[in-house]
């Protein structure tokens, strides 16, 4: 819902009128909870896209660790070469997509 169906809605159900009746310091009491709740919800929000980052960061890295171990499977290096290599690989891979 945009900002002018939403002001058409609240007139429509007298929400403006009722909003004009209040008095300043029950104007500025409302505003100031939803600002606190909107700060609040932002917070959660950023949290959440905080928390998916991280699974999507060990996810990452938990794939770069089975490539090095296949790597080192394979050709018989040690882990921290098999370990770069798979880094890399795992770059170009992720660029192509």
């Amino acid at each position: 819902m945009n900002r002018r169906e939403r002001r058409s809605m609240e007139k429509s159900m007298g929400i403006t009128k009722y909003k004009k009746t209040l008095s300043l310091a029950k104007r500025m009491s409302r505003l100031s909870e939803n600002v606190k709740s909107g700060k609040g919800k932002e917070q959660e929000m950023a949290d959440t896209r905080r928390r998916q980052d991280q699974d999507s960061t060990d996810n990452s890295s938990a794939e770069i660790s089975s490539m090095a171990t296949s790597i080192m499977i394979k050709e018989g290096v040690s882990f921290m070469e098999a370990l770069s290599k798979a880094t890399e690989l795992y770059k170009i891979k992720d660029e192509n997509k």
